[in-house]
């Protein structure tokens, strides 16, 4: 496994997440070399990584992550989960 993709890996923790800042987890990181990118929002359900191809094939042969792969053009909306079940709709819509 590449050295970015363990760092990848272990930067998902929540609980090493969570306790970063009075119990509020970032929403961002990366490090210094920006050879990765975690970004993650309270207001959605999924974390996105980006990552070099090798890296990004190590996060998702990781068995304790369920791993799915996104393109760019893909929609980051309440019901663009195609893996878990959908929520019900919002604003009872």
């Amino acid at each position: 496994m590449c050295s970015a993709a363990r760092a990848v890996i272990s930067s998902l923790n929540p609980r090493a997440a969570v306790n970063t800042f009075q119990g509020h987890g970032p929403n961002m990181w990366w490090p210094a070399d920006r050879a990765w990118c975690v970004a993650t929002d309270i207001d959605l359900m999924s974390t996105y990584v980006g990552a070099s191809t090798e890296a990004s094939i190590a996060v998702a042969a990781e068995a304790t992550l369920e791993v799915v792969g996104a393109s760019k053009d893909q929609r980051v909306t309440w019901d663009s989960d195609t893996t878990n079940p959908l929520p019900d709709r919002p604003y009872g819509r």
